[in-house]
């Protein structure tokens, strides 16, 4: 997950707006959109600023584990993840922090199918050309 993302991820959670946080880093909400868009480089001030915002580490938000923004929500919100995750969604509420959470679980196992299916798909072509090359040996 990137940065802008982690940012965008946190704000919701706490359940701000883009104008209120914008509001928090004396910035206009059009710069701090831009900033969760990815589409402007953060400073590592402002980032410093970000981070202090939501109570993390600045380095949490530059880290690229995935393992590393359920560390970040426990923080930011201050309960623990588990591997498995319990809580009632409100498919309505597309705001809460469970639903993104539950969001950000599926988007990973999608993303870990994905992988599992390209890596069979290319097993079974080397296992193809070793059988063609067992054949031609023979």
């Amino acid at each position: 997950m990137r940065v802008n993302e982690k940012i965008k991820l946190l704000r919701k959670i706490k359940n701000l707006s883009q104008e209120e946080i914008a509001a928090q880093l004396s910035m206009s909400p059009n710069g701090y959109g831009c900033i969760e868009r990815g589409e402007t480089d953060i400073s590592l001030s402002r980032l410093e600023e970000i981070a202090n915002l939501f109570g993390v580490n600045p380095s949490d938000l530059l880290q690229n584990e995935e393992k590393n923004i359920f560390n970040i929500i426990e923080n930011c919100t201050g309960e623990s993840q588990s591997n498995q995750i319990y809580c009632s969604v409100d498919p309505n509420e597309k705001k809460s922090a469970a639903y993104l959470k539950l969001k950000y679980e599926l988007d990973k196992q999608r993303i870990l199918c994905q992988a599992k299916d390209t890596e069979i798909k290319l097993l079974k072509e080397i296992n193809r050309l070793l059988k063609i090359e067992i054949d031609n040996k023979s």
